[in-house]
C-alpha cells in the first residue's frame, strides 16, 4: 500500500548494483588511508553541525507474497491470497446465496442441499516502492530539526483464478439473462404450470358440483394436494429462475431433481388426474427450466464481488496500483551526551566515547490509507497521525568499531475512519457491514541495534537488529444495517480487534561510503554520504505482518548555510 518514483524505481535494481560494485571497488583501493570514523545504515546519536543542511534522498523498494501467522506465536508465512482463495463458494462467502439455497431445499426436496459456485484460486506479490525525501539543519550542533516527505507507489499484482473442472460447483449464471430463447423457455414452463393449476382448479369445482361425473373420485381425492404442489413448484421456479441471478449448473442434483419432479406432475397430470389441453396434449410438456451450462469464471466472480446487491459492492479483485503521498514527518533531535570534542566529531581518538540523544517525530496521516471498498489495494501510508519518542546511544570504540542501540514508543492517534466490518483473516464482508467507526491503532516499541565497523575515513559496513511489537486496536462505535436476507442487524465493529497485536524481526547489511570527513580536511570538494542496505523479515505474528524483503539506496548531501565553517 505504497507508490513511488518511475524513473528511480524502474532501474532500482540495477542501480543497487552498481552502487554496491563501486563502493566495494573504492573501499579496496582506498584501504591504506587512515582509519577515521563514518556513519552506516540506520538511525545514530549523531546529530547535523550547527548552520548545515543536510539533504537526503532515497529509494527504497519493499517487496512480499506471504505474511506471517495471524494468532501469537504463530510464525509460520501463509501467502498473501489465501483469504481469497475457497475451495468452495457458498452462502458462508456469499450470505445473498442464502434465499436461493432455501428456495432449491424446497423444490427439490432435499433438506442438505447445499450451494456451490466453485473453486478460486487468488495469488498476490505485493511492490511498494518509496521515494522520500529529507531535509534537515542543524540548529546549534547539538541540536537539530528536520522534515520527511515520502512519495509513495504501491502494486498489487493479483492472479485471480477459477477452477476448470466444477469439483462440486452446482451453480452458474443464470442463462436466461440476456437470452431472449432461454427466457422463453423458461416463461412457457411457468405459463404451463399456470394452465395446468387453472385447469385442475376448475375441474374440482366441477366435481364438487357433480361428484359422479367422469374421474370425480381422483380429481376430488388428489386434486387439491396436486393444487397445492403446482402452486409450490410455479412460485420457487419463478423465485430461481425468473428472478435469481444464479441458477443449478446442467446435471448437477439440484436440476436433476427439478426436472424429475416437473416431470413427475405432468405425468400426475395426464395420466392420475386424466387432464389434458383442448387438442388433447399434455397440459404440461416442457422438460424442465433453462439450467447453467457452466459455472462462473474469473470476470463473472469479479462481476458478483462487484454487486452490492448479490456480492459485497467492492471493486474487482485485479492487479491495483495506487500513487501518491506517505504520511509526512517532522521532527527534531538533540544530542544530551557526547564525550568526542567539537575537533573529534567525525574523526574518533582511540579508546570508547558515548553519544546520547533524545528525539521527537510527529508521524502526520498526510498518507491515503488502504480502501475497505477494494480487497488487495494497498495504501500510500497509515492516514492517521502519530507521535512518537525516540533514544539514540552510540558506543564508540576505538577508529574501527561503534554500535548503535535506538528504541522508540510510537502513539498512534485515534480517529474517525470507513470500515468493512469482518474477521481480519476473511476479507470478504457484505457492503450491509460496512459503515464509520472509531479505530485507535494500537501502540508501538522499537528497539535497533545496529553494530557497524569503519575501514577508513570513505568506507564502513554494517549489520543490524530490529524488533517491533505493537499491541491491540481498539474500534468503537456500532451501527445498524440492514443484512442480505434483509433482517434489521446491529454491527459491532470489536471484531477487528482480534488478531491485531503484532512482533516482528528484521535483520539488514549495508555499506556506506561517506566524504564528510575527508571534506572537513579540505581533501575532496563536497561533503556527501551513499548507503546501500539490504533488509530482510526472519521472524513475526500477528495479523497483516508481510514477510519483507527490502533493498535501499540513500544518497545526503551537506550545504553550509550559516555559522563557521
Amino acid at each position: 500500500m505504497i507508490p513511488f518514483n518511475f524513473s528511480i524505481t524502474v532501474h532500482a535494481s540495477r542501480l543497487r548494483a552498481k552502487s554496491l560494485a563501486i563502493l566495494v571497488t573504492l573501499a579496496v583501493n582506498a584501504s591504506a588511508l587512515p582509519a577515521q570514523a563514518v556513519l552506516g545504515i540506520g538511525e545514530d546519536a549523531t546529530t547535523v553541525r550547527r548552520g548545515t543542511v543536510r539533504f537526503s534522498l532515497a529509494t527504497s523498494s519493499t517487496r512480499f507474497d506471504s505474511r506471517y501467522g495471524s494468532s501469537p506465536g504463530d510464525r509460520s508465512a501463509v501467502p498473501l491470497g489465501l483469504p481469497l482463495t475457497f475451495d468452495s463458494i457458498g452462502v458462508a462467502q456469499l450470505p445473498s446465496l442464502l434465499p436461493l439455497r432455501s428456495a432449491l431445499r424446497q423444490l427439490t426436496g432435499i433438506s442438505t442441499l447445499d450451494v456451490n459456485l466453485g473453486r478460486s484460486n487468488t495469488r498476490i506479490d505485493a511492490t511498494i516502492h518509496t521515494f522520500p525525501l529529507g531535509v534537515e539543519l542543524g540548529v546549534t550542533d547539538r541540536l537539530s530539526i528536520g522534515m520527511l516527505v515520502p512519495i509513495v507507489r504501491t502494486r498489487a499484482e493479483v492472479s485471480f483464478n477459477t477452477a476448470l473442472d466444477r469439483n462440486g460447483a452446482n451453480l452458474g449464471l443464470n442463462p436466461a439473462f440476456g437470452n431472449e430463447v432461454l427466457r422463453d423457455q423458461n416463461d412457457v414452463l411457468f405459463a404451463q404450470l399456470g394452465a395446468a393449476g387453472d385447469a385442475l382448479s376448475a375441474r374440482i369445482s366441477e366435481c364438487q358440483s357433480t361428484p359422479s361425473g367422469s374421474n370425480c373420485g381422483i380429481i376430488l381425492q388428489r386434486g387439491p394436494a396436486e393444487l397445492a404442489n403446482t402452486a409450490l413448484l410455479l412460485s420457487g421456479l419463478v423465485e430461481v429462475y425468473e428472478i435469481s441471478a444464479f441458477v443449478p449448473t446442467t446435471g448437477s442434483a439440484a436440476d436433476v431433481s427439478i426436472r424429475s419432479n416437473v416431470q413427475a406432475l405432468a405425468a400426475t397430470y395426464t395420466d392420475v388426474l386424466g387432464l389434458r389441453d383442448s387438442q388433447n396434449q399434455p397440459l404440461i410438456s416442457s422438460a424442465g427450466p433453462a439450467s447453467a451450462r457452466t459455472i462462473p469464471g474469473a470476470s463473472a466472480l469479479n462481476a458478483i464481488l462487484t454487486d452490492p446487491d448479490i456480492g459485497f459492492g467492492t471493486e474487482p479483485i485485479a492487479t491495483t496500483v495506487r500513487t501518491g503521498i506517505g504520511d509526512i514527518e517532522v521532527g527534531a533531535k538533540l544530542q544530551v551526551i557526547n564525550t568526542l570534542s567539537e575537533q573529534q566529531r567525525l574523526i574518533s581518538p582511540g579508546g570508547f566515547h558515548f553519544r546520547s540523544a533524545l528525539s521527537g517525530v510527529a508521524r502526520l496521516g498526510t498518507g491515503t490509507p488502504d480502501s475497505p471498498d477494494n480487497l488487495v489495494d494497498i495504501g500510500t501510508g497509515d492516514g492517521q497521525t502519530d507521535i512518537e519518542a525516540r533514544s539514540q546511544s552510540d558506543l564508540v570504540f576505538g577508529r574501527k568499531f561503534w554500535l548503535s542501540v535506538v528504541g522508540r514508543y510510537g502513539w498512534q492517534l485515534s480517529g474517525q475512519t470507513v470500515l468493512r466490518i469482518t474477521d481480519v483473516t476473511s476479507p470478504l464482508v457484505a457492503a450491509f457491514g460496512r459503515g464509520e467507526v472509531e479505530r485507535d491503532p494500537g501502540d508501538y516499541a522499537e528497539l535497533e541495534i545496529t553494530p557497524r565497523f569503519v575501514f577508513n575515513e570513505f568506507f564502513s559496513v554494517s549489520g543490524q537488529y530490529k524488533y517491533r511489537r505493537k499491541e491491540q486496536d481498539r474500534h468503537t462505535g456500532q451501527f445498524s444495517s440492514t443484512d442480505a436476507v434483509g433482517d434489521s442487524v446491529t454491527i459491532r465493529p470489536t471484531i477487528l480487534d482480534a488478531n491485531t497485536e503484532q512482533r516482528e524481526s528484521r535483520i539488514s547489511a549495508g555499506i556506506s561510503y561517506s566524504t564528510v570527513a575527508a571534506h572537513r580536511r579540505g581533501r575532496v570538494r563536497y561533503p556527501l554520504e551513499v548507503f546501500v542496505q539490504h533488509v530482510e523479515s526472519i521472524s513475526g505474528s500477528g495479523a497483516n505482518v508481510p514477510k519483507i524483503r527490502q533493498q535501499i539506496v540513500q544518497l545526503r548531501l551537506y550545504m553550509r548555510i550559516f555559522g563557521k565553517r
